[in-house]
C-alpha cells in the first residue's frame, strides 16, 4: 500500500495521475490505461484525487484519436483554434482562446497562456 501511494506522488510529481490498476504514470487527458474511446482524468469526487476514465467519443459514438478531445459531439484536435471560433457573444469572442481540458476531463475554450492570453472574471 505504502509502495501505491509513493508511486501516485510521483505521478502527480511529474504532472500526471497513476492507473490505479498498474500504478503506471499518463498524462492527464491521455488513453493513459484507458480502453479506446476514453481519456485518463483525475476524479473531482475522490477525496483522494484518484484517477479515472472517461468517454471521449463523437456523436456517433466513435472514439477520437489519442490527440483529440470530444466537443460539441465532434473530435477536435487539443488546442484547436477553429472549434473556438464565435464561442461567446458578440464578434471575435474566440480570440486568443483555444480548445483545452481541465485536470477533471472538462473540455472548454478558454484563453491560451502561451499566447499571452489569460481568463479574466
Amino acid at each position: 500500500l505504502e509502495s501505491h501511494r509513493n508511486r501516485t506522488k510521483q505521478c502527480f510529481k511529474q504532472l500526471e495521475v497513476a492507473d490505479l490498476h498498474t500504478f503506471e504514470c499518463f498524462e492527464v487527458n491521455s488513453r493513459g490505461g484507458c480502453e479506446a474511446g476514453n481519456r485518463m482524468v483525475v476524479d473531482e469526487n475522490s477525496e483522494c484525487k484518484a484517477s479515472k476514465c472517461i468517454e471521449n467519443k463523437d456523436k456517433n459514438g466513435e472514439p477520437c484519436p489519442e490527440e483529440q478531445l470530444a466537443y460539441n459531439g465532434v473530435c477536435e484536435l487539443f488546442s484547436s483554434k477553429s472549434a473556438c471560433k464565435n464561442t461567446g457573444l458578440g464578434k471575435n469572442t474566440g480570440l486568443g482562446k483555444r480548445l483545452q481540458a481541465d485536470l477533471f476531463g472538462k473540455v472548454s475554450c478558454r484563453c491560451a497562456l502561451d499566447l499571452g492570453f489569460v481568463d479574466v472574471d
